[in-house]
């Protein structure tokens, strides 16, 4: 506990050390543009305006396969080729036939594949009888049972597959992932701990990683104009060839086409993946293979705007932890990391990247693999001028087929993802080394491979402070809540119409309990965003806790509009609607709650109570009954 507290207290000061740091003077070559103004104190101010839209002219990557067939075969093999699709019955991988299992707490869980239907993944919470002696009766009553269509899986099955279900045009995770390493089901990462049941929400940024393609809003924002609606939906599940390739639509029509002659000014328009220099290169790979300690969308920026031949800091400023060994031997996101952490990138003056050894197209078969990648590593250490340090004879002994990845780069067990394994990307020089070889220091927030030497000052200054505002949220640190403010209003400054700066800045005054100055910040977000839902959440919070009552309904109403899956509004909407006297409204309010979210306690013991005010008490008791039966055991 003592050394959980000291690291966050460490955190916490890095944080606040960042805003005292040099950040560089920025790039001239940022895609953000910038406008100076005179205000009235004659000191001029720099104003940022939102980057032009990214090229969405795609063709899909069905359309390469006519002219590429034999690398477009290969890489519909390749992990990110099938990193998702539907649950079409030729893509399902995972034994349906032993698909059940059991969590502590008697919570059954089982994936159903019937025949010429949808794929359901069921919840059950049961209740066993206890007779007079203690023991276990066979006898199980259902308390609830809970049921849904999968639409997607994710992942290529390599190590496992989670899947996706599909409400109101946004996606869910499944409680239920199927591990291939293990062959059997269990609960998704993360569950153990937080089991968030059928509302694990799918963000954007888990969108636009596992999936090839999506159309969002903004891409169809001309069909919106009368119905607010939010939509998310699938275009090209898998990975695909424009994720590295860029949009290639003019590309496919310009072949199409007569194509001029070579000394014509009219080029192929496809992006030459070998004129883009180092940075640009690596960025293709660390776009979803980097995750860092946290990730902050740049101004005006989505998380499906990242194209070939932007920066990673294009799009998003990642913060991680710098000399973290910690985080570089365990966390199965951290492989960049690991790799910016060896001797082998070190000496290569910054310029091993991924595809040093991967081929982004294909994986080398099974006979194949360790001479693949020896000759990968031969490369730089040939024969001519670096050897093993052990004889052939050693290298025998240790492994058979004389891997240079097995003892350098070995597999180990990964700390986020149960089941899976994960491989050492530091590249030890010795066999079975714990800790880098060179020394590290306490943990420091950073910017990834010195991102504030090409980002815009005040750009980097932003971020920054969205980082301390999530610090701060996350650990209820008032004191840093109030310097974070203080650092996103100098921000708004230069970002007045930053719907992220707005959120943040409500989000920071509601934990200093300055509710007029959120409600302003949060009622400018809607006004600027009306689909923006944290806004309405947000704001039917403050109106709880100041006890405008009405208006907090009116606000969770409106959430709910656009995100009618989220227990806890229904719950906040429940109990406001009680506290003014509605509680037959609260109680129809409820049973909906409890139709779309069985597993919900709390509500259950709502309605109890409810139903004990009305005088029913056998509705009273039904709810009680329930709610003793599927309580946590913790609570009394």
């Amino acid at each position: 506990m003592m050394k959980a507290t000291f690291f966050y207290a460490i955190i916490c000061l890095i944080v606040l050390m960042l805003f005292m740091l040099a950040s560089g003077c920025g790039n001239s070559s940022d895609p953000q543009t910038l406008e100076s103004t005179e205000p009235n104190n004659g000191q001029e101010i720099v104003i940022f305006h939102k980057p032009d839209v990214p090229n969405r002219n795609y063709a899909g990557s069905e359309s390469c396969r006519e002219c590429h067939p034999e690398i477009s075969q290969r890489f519909s093999s390749h992990p990110m080729g099938n990193s998702a699709g539907m649950m079409t019955e030729e893509l399902l991988i995972a034994n349906y036939n032993e698909a059940t299992f059991e969590t502590v707490d008697h919570t059954v869980y089982q994936a159903i594949k019937t025949p010429g239907k949808p794929v359901i993944h069921r919840e059950q919470k049961f209740v066993r009888t206890v007779s007079e002696t203690g023991s276990t009766d066979d006898t199980q009553e259902v308390y609830y049972q809970h049921d849904e269509v999968v639409n997607y899986f994710i992942g290529s099955g390599s190590q496992g597959r989670s899947y996706l279900i599909g409400k109101d045009d946004r996606f869910y995770q499944s409680p239920m992932t199927w591990y291939s390493l293990m062959s059997h089901w269990d609960l998704s990462p993360g569950y153990a701990r937080d089991n968030l049941h059928f509302e694990r929400v799918i963000t954007d940024g888990c969108l636009s990683c596992h999936i090839g393609r999506v159309e969002t809003q903004e891409t169809l924002a001309t069909s919106y104009d009368e119905d607010l609606k939010f939509q998310r939906r699938i275009l090209e599940p898998a990975i695909g060839c424009e994720r590295c390739h860029g949009p290639s639509a003019d590309h496919v029509q310009w072949h199409q086409k007569s194509r001029p002659s070579e000394n014509s000014a009219h080029k192929d328009p496809i992006l030459k993946l070998s004129t883009l220099n180092y940075i640009q290169s690596e960025s293709l790979c660390i776009q979803c293979h980097l995750v860092g300690k946290e990730r902050i969308l740049r101004y005006g920026r989505t998380e499906f705007d990242f194209r070939p031949g932007d920066t990673l800091e294009d799009i998003w400023l990642c913060f991680i932890e710098s000399s973290n060994p910690s985080a570089l031997e365990q966390d199965a996101v951290s492989q960049v990391e690991q790799m910016h952490q060896s001797v082998c990138f070190e000496n290569s003056s910054g310029k091993l990247n991924c595809i040093s050894c991967h081929d982004p197209h294909g994986l080398p078969s099974l006979e194949n693999r360790v001479e693949f990648y020896r000759t990968r590593c031969q490369k730089c250490h040939s024969s001519e001028t670096s050897d093993c340090g052990l004889s052939l004879t050693e290298r025998i002994e240790i492994n058979s087929e004389n891997s240079c990845i097995d003892c350098h780069m070995p597999a180990f067990k990964a700390k986020d993802v149960p089941h899976t394994a994960a491989t050492d990307h530091r590249i030890l020089k010795r066999l079975h080394d714990s800790k880098p070889e060179r020394s590290v220091s306490k943990p420091q927030l950073v910017l990834f491979n010195r991102a504030e030497e090409r980002v815009p000052e005040l750009s980097v200054e932003r971020g920054r402070a969205i980082l301390m505002s999530i610090y701060a949220q996350q650990n209820l640190d008032q004191y840093l809540a109030s310097v974070a403010l203080k650092q996103l209003k100098k921000s708004q400054v230069h970002f007045p119409d930053d719907p992220l700066l707005m959120l943040h800045v409500g989000l920071t005054c509601i934990l200093l309990q300055k509710y007029p100055e959120a409600e302003s910040e949060l009622k400018q977000l809607s006004q600027l965003e009306p689909l923006n839902e944290q806004a309405y959440k947000q704001l039917g919070l403050i109106y709880h806790k100041t006890n405008e009552l009405q208006m907090g309904i009116d606000s969770m109403n409106r959430y709910m509009e656009i995100n009618p899956w989220d227990r806890a509004a229904y719950g906040r909407k429940i109990h406001m609607l009680g506290q003014i006297g509605k509680i037959e409204e609260g109680i129809r309010q409820a049973n909906i709650a409890i139709e779309k979210f069985p597993d919900t306690w709390q509500i259950h013991r709502w309605l109890s109570e409810a139903y004990r005010l009305l005088d029913q008490p056998a509705l009273a008791s039904k709810h009680e009954d329930i709610y003793q039966n599927t309580k946590p055991h913790a609570i009394d």
